[in-house]
């Protein structure tokens, strides 16, 4: 059912609207209260339009999604589209906007729809037609209307009227309006219109009341007649145009359309026998009769695929042959049609060869018959079979590369985001390592085996060496840098050893729970048997600090009594009266109670003054003690304190065992990454690869710890399950305990927060990646052989691969047969081989890697496979080398080197060096002349330092023959990558050495700004393109945590991009704590 209204165009906010119906009262007082406030003028002519085109009634209901609207919001109120507005009201407007809104939540009762005060003659007639059909069982519907306020209206009255109540189930599909939300306007989100639509296929929704709304959200006025009208295509619908009979445009308009479809129809029935499908759609034929009365000739050598039940005639093939030539891979250069050319055999009578593009999967095809046109249809015909058996076109008939291209562009989950994105997250559980199993019952007592790993703190003797007790022997750990300035070192004894008494084992279990309150301040049970670790404090002899042990499981603190032997407070903890905890760092003799303070006043005195406390003991010496800061990194301190001792009391855990107790959360998860990463070895059978390695390779930034797996994702460049290895952030240490321990105060949230991490798709993806560049790394014998291992355990899809010589056997089983002659001459065979420096063993491939697809005939095929694979194998090249010369980079500046390294301008300039383009086979006028350009300005710039090509925008053709003729070399060696590597030593390697370093990179904006935020450590921020008009300025906004923080624009995407970034790398950088104010990633652990 289509509603056309009377609405005005937005775009013309200076248009008077005559008023059909006088003022309600809700109006009337509305405009009385906010007649002054910005933006409301648009509100009324909205309200107005509503008015006369549905009725009072309806906009007088409208009015409360009026004011609810983001743009009458005080401050910082998101939209359905994220973004945020700030108007700021007066006290006065904001009690106005208040006031306004109460007026519209007055109940109102079941209005009377034929009520001519109330409701349009358009609506009442609109109301009437769904009471004729809504009891229908199979009732579905859809109405169409022009304006997002019409359709919310629409449906408010609907759900008004009780005789809809059991019958309709009723919502609205409208677009998402862009960025600019006017006052009044009614928007929706990507993911609530996939939401409205899916509940309208299952039949939770049984009508819409939508816009012309297209698969992106977008009104595309132009189509609406066609859109709507192709909704009602079953045989049972019904489409219902709405017309008002006095408006003289609209009934011409409906009489054409109604013209133009009974033309369609005469057009469709006078067309032969064979081709005439419009009568199926005629409703006093039978359908099953004309099936059966079908042409025979139409169908006759019909080609149908069982599993979709898809046929392709004679009549189709052309069309499809058409669009296959359309969805192979091409560039500006190329414009690929099939080539048709006709014939007369004096045997066989008419024929067509058919010539399809050169990269085609077959490209020659030829078929006889007694006309022209039955030629050319059967022609084409056997090539879509063909192309069909070659798996070319799918088993729907659509050609592949469009259906990737398809899936490609729609790899969107429901809310919009990018599958495999870092913006796309799920929540996955950890994983507990193995090695804190519980023991098997069976193995040992509770008093033994068990073995000893020292944890010492190098070169800080207020650090107590501590003993972590297991019952199975650690792996070697890795010493533990904290905070720059503290390295701890975990030394494993070989030997093993048996407690004495089960009195030990059952205090060290209680000591461990007690540790544990005192670093996470919450009170924790667990049994002796499934503790995972005991904890102990030595002494300086080496043996246990009983005496520690039982003084924290008593958790007393001690007063400070006038016998005490002040020289047994160092290495004590005091707390002071208002329980504040201080380290003691000396006993000063010489400053007593009545010592003169800064401002001339005693200690006494100002404790008297200020707190009323009398000191009894005037010659007691004062404490300097320093204030514990627990929430601080270990070696951070604040200024020196004086404390009274008779004022204080001792902690019950001495100073040194606390400074390591402040840090074991750190180790313990330090030690649960190595672990991990062990465990990860074991599942994928990757036990020849370095455990450090692996660590790195599963260890996000955002871990905590030193080493992340960017480095190695560097190397390494598949989303599989290894989630659970992933180390992803450190958890607060009031979230830390060892495993196994419960306590009754832990929320739902914070069992979450324990036991699951947030991990983006991309994290998974640079785990496997940096996973393949540890492997890579471990294999010193440059075979790739521990690396193609790790690609098979990882279920890279490597078929029948189990060595690297396997490749070639493979291409040589699968390669396209091509009838390469050599006495075509068709490039200069002995010139381009000089220039490689290789002796082919198959001159074909020198011929291939120089032939664009714009090349009408050739006896070889296109580059594109062999750009294709040297793509991939000079990326390889480039990044061991970078790898090689500044592994010790960061991440970030690794990346940027290697997009400097190898991109098109780069490899353009070396094709244009190495003269190569004067050999390329192509077919382009315009081609020839975008290369002399390009070759001019190669050719002024030879003097110039760093990367002088940037701006030059060289055809992507140059690029692509230097990376297939690197391919060619590859597979002409078999797949070996040592000539490969000499090939890149002779040709690009100079050109890096001598205008790419780490200092001449000109790092682009966008990565810029993303690594100065990632570097903070927050993970959301992100640019977007806003642009909705296909003409005008393109334009960019930058989002940190989906709040607008900058923009920019410019005359396509990537400009707009850059200026957007720049501009918000130069805010950031020049207030430092501009970030930290607008990123929460940091202080966040809810999912």
């Amino acid at each position: 059912m289509r509603v056309i209204d009377d609405l005005p165009d937005q775009r013309n906010h200076n248009l008077i609207i005559e008023s059909r119906y006088p003022k309600t009262i809700l109006t009337t007082l509305i405009c009385q209260k906010l007649k002054d406030i910005r933006g409301f003028d648009q509100c009324i002519k909205f309200n107005t339009a509503i008015s006369n085109n549905l009725g009072p009634w309806c906009s007088d209901r409208l009015w409360q999604d009026i004011l609810d609207n983001p743009w009458f919001q005080t401050q910082d109120k998101k939209s359905d589209n994220n973004m945020v507005y700030s108007r700021k009201y007066s006290s006065n407007e904001n009690q106005l906007l208040k006031e306004a809104r109460q007026l519209c939540e007055i109940a109102s009762s079941e209005p009377d729809i034929n009520n001519d005060h109330l409701f349009t003659p358009k609506i009442r007639e609109l109301i009437n037609c769904l009471t004729a059909i809504h009891k229908q069982e199979t009732f579905h519907g859809i109405i169409f209307v022009e304006r997002r306020q019409v359709a919310k209206a629409i449906k408010v009255l609907i759900e008004s009227l009780s005789v809809f109540k059991d019958s309709i189930r009723c919502d609205i599909l409208v677009g998402h309006g862009g960025l600019n939300n006017a006052p009044g306007t009614v928007n929706m989100k990507l993911g609530d219109q996939h939401s409205i639509i899916q509940k309208f296929r299952t039949g939770e929704l049984n009508l819409i009341v939508a816009t012309s709304v297209a698969e992106e959200g977008l009104d595309i006025q132009a189509s609406a007649y066609i859109q709507s009208r192709g909704r009602a295509r079953r045989r049972e619908a019904r489409y219902i145009l709405m017309v008002n009979e006095q408006n003289k445009k609209e009934t011409e308009l409906i009489l054409h359309f109604q013209q133009v479809e009974k033309n369609m129809k005469d057009f469709c029935r006078a067309l032969p026998e064979e081709r005439n499908v419009a009568r199926l759609f005629d409703q006093e034929y039978d359908p099953d009769f004309i099936k059966q009365q079908e042409s025979e000739k139409h169908l006759k050598n019909a080609y149908e695929i069982p599993s979709t039940g898809a046929i392709l005639t004679v009549g189709s093939a052309i069309a499809l042959v058409y669009d296959y030539c359309a969805s192979l891979p091409s560039d500006a250069f190329c414009n690929f049609k099939p080539v048709y050319k006709m014939g007369v055999h004096a045997l066989s009578g008419n024929y067509c060869v058919l010539t399809l593009p050169i990269n085609s999967e077959k490209r020659l095809f030829e078929a006889f018959a007694s006309s022209k046109l039955e030629a050319k249809m059967a022609v084409s015909l056997e090539a879509c079979i063909a192309l069909h058996k070659l798996g070319a076109i799918d088993d729907n008939l659509v050609p592949a590369n469009k259906r990737i291209k398809k899936r490609l562009a729609e790899e969107v989950d429901e809310e919009g985001k990018q599958i495999g994105s870092r913006k796309r997250e799920n929540v996955y559980p950890k994983k507990i390592p193995s090695f804190w199993k519980s023991p098997d019952p069976t193995i040992g007592t509770l008093l033994g085996p068990y073995w000893i790993t020292y944890i010492e703190t190098i070169n800080d003797s207020k650090f107590r060496k501590m003993c972590l007790i297991t019952r199975s022997p650690l792996p070697p750990i890795e010493d533990i840098e904290f905070n720059n300035t503290h390295l701890v070192k975990l030394e494993r004894l070989k030997t093993q050893f048996m407690f004495q008494k089960r009195e030990q084992v059952e205090r060290l279990s209680s000591y461990v729970i007690a540790i544990t309150r005192a670093v996470t301040n919450k009170e924790f049970t667990c049994s002796i048997d499934n503790t995972p670790y005991f904890l102990a404090p030595l002494k300086s002899t080496g043996s246990f600090d009983w005496t520690e042990i039982k003084r924290t499981i008593n958790n007393k603190n001690m007063p400070i009594d006038d016998d005490d032997d002040m020289s047994k407070l160092q290495d004590t903890i005091a707390i002071d009266p208002s329980g504040k905890y201080y380290f003691v760092d000396n006993v000063e003799r010489d400053i007593l109670p009545n010592s003169i303070m800064k401002d001339d006043t005693t200690f006494a005195q100002y404790f008297k003054t200020k707190q009323d406390i009398e000191i009894r003991n005037l010659q007691q010496p004062l404490l300097s003690a320093t204030r514990i800061n627990k929430s601080e990194e270990p070696g951070t301190s604040e200024i020196s304190q004086f404390l009274i001792p008779e004022l204080c009391h001792i902690y019950s855990i001495s100073a040194s065992v606390f400074r390591v107790l402040h840090v074991f959360p750190a180790i313990t998860a330090h030690i649960d990454a190595t672990l991990l990463a062990l465990d990860a070895k074991k599942s994928l059978n990757l036990h020849h690869v370095d455990t450090t390695l692996m660590i790195e390779a599963y260890a996000a930034s955002s871990a905590g710890i030193k080493i992340n797996y960017q480095r190695l994702e560097f190397l390494g460049a598949l989303e599989l399950k290894r989630y659970h290895y992933i180390c992803s952030q450190t958890l607060p240490r009031r979230f830390w305990r060892p495993h196994g321990f419960t306590t009754a105060s832990d929320s739902e949230q914070i069992t979450k927060v324990i036991n699951f991490h947030k991990l983006a798709d991309k994290t998974l993806a640079d785990v496997i990646e940096s996973t393949l560049g540890a492997a890579y790394l471990t294999d010193t014998t440059s075979s790739l052989k521990m690396s193609l291992q790790a690609a098979r355990q990882l279920q890279v899809p490597l078929e029948t691969v189990q060595l690297w010589s396997d490749f070639n056997q493979l291409f040589e089983i699968e390669k396209i047969q091509c009838s390469y002659d050599p006495s075509l001459r068709e490039c200069s065979i002995e010139r381009v081989t000089e220039i490689v420096g290789h002796d082919f063993k198959n001159k074909g491939l020198i011929v291939e890697a120089l032939t664009h697809a714009s090349v009408p005939v050739s006896s070889v095929p296109c580059y594109q496979r062999l750009e294709f694979l040297g793509d991939a194998v000079l990326d390889f090249c480039v990044t061991d080398y970078l790898f090689e010369k500044y592994g010790t980079a960061p991440p970030g500046l690794l990346h940027n080197l290697r997009k400097s390294s190898v991109n098109n301008d780069i490899l353009s300039v070396l094709c244009v060096q190495l003269k190569l383009h004067t050999h390329i086979r192509h077919g382009s006028s315009y081609l020839m002349e975008s290369i002399l350009q390009f070759v001019q300005l190669v050719q002024d710039s030879t003097e110039k330092q760093g990367e002088y090509w940037l701006d030059f925008n060289p055809p992507k053709v140059l690029s692509d023959v230097i990376e297939s003729l690197i391919g060619a070399v590859y597979v002409d060696c078999q797949f070996r990558l040592e000539p490969v590597l000499k090939l890149f030593g002779r040709w690009l390697k100079p050109l890096l050495e001598n205008h790419i370093s780490l200092q001449s990179i000109q790092e682009h904006p966008v990565g810029k700004l993303k690594y100065f935020v990632q570097a903070y450590g927050c993970v959301q921020c992100e640019t977007r393109n806003i642009t909705q008009n296909a003409s005008g300025p393109k334009k960019c906004v930058v989002f940190i945590h989906q709040k607008p923080f900058t923009s920019g624009s410019g005359f396509n995407t990537r400009e707009a991009r850059k200026e957007a970034a720049t501009r918000a790398y130069e805010l950031l950088q020049e207030d430092e704590n501009l970030l930290p104010s607008l990123c929460t990633c940091k202080q966040s652990v809810d999912f």
